[in-house]
């Protein structure tokens, strides 16, 4: 999961009443606040499925070949997945007017109208 706290909020209350987890590509330690007991919350950086070390300011990440070889894993299975319908794009809206249309589409955001979608903007 990608997103805000709003957006972690949401996940963790999705999650069924027997429990599971979320793992969130964003830091999720504000999150605490919504914790359940029954729900397990992870952090993960995508920058890790390379197998090198990286950095993020100051900070300085080792390689993680474990990341990487669950990467390399889950990235063989996607198809059949995608094919089964158990993984399935985020639908897109089409924002009219390229970069100029863009403050309208921010606008729209802004309201709350955005709703299973991804807003792409043509340039």
């Amino acid at each position: 999961m990608i997103g805000d706290l709003e957006s972690h909020r949401i996940a963790i209350e999705a999650i069924r009443p027997s429990g599971g987890k979320v793992v969130g590509l964003s830091p999720m330690r504000n999150s605490k606040e919504f914790a359940r007991k029954d729900v397990t919350l992870t952090e993960t950086l995508l920058y890790s499925v390379n197998g090198r070390p990286f950095g993020m300011g100051s900070t300085i990440f080792p390689a993680a070949p474990e990341d990487r070889a669950h990467m390399v894993s889950f990235l063989k299975k996607l198809p059949q997945l995608v094919r089964d319908g158990a993984v399935k794009p985020i639908p897109v809206k089409l924002w009219d007017g390229g970069l100029e249309g863009v403050p309208s589409g921010l606008q729209y955001m802004r309201e709350g109208k955005v709703s299973a979608e991804k807003i792409v903007y043509r340039v």
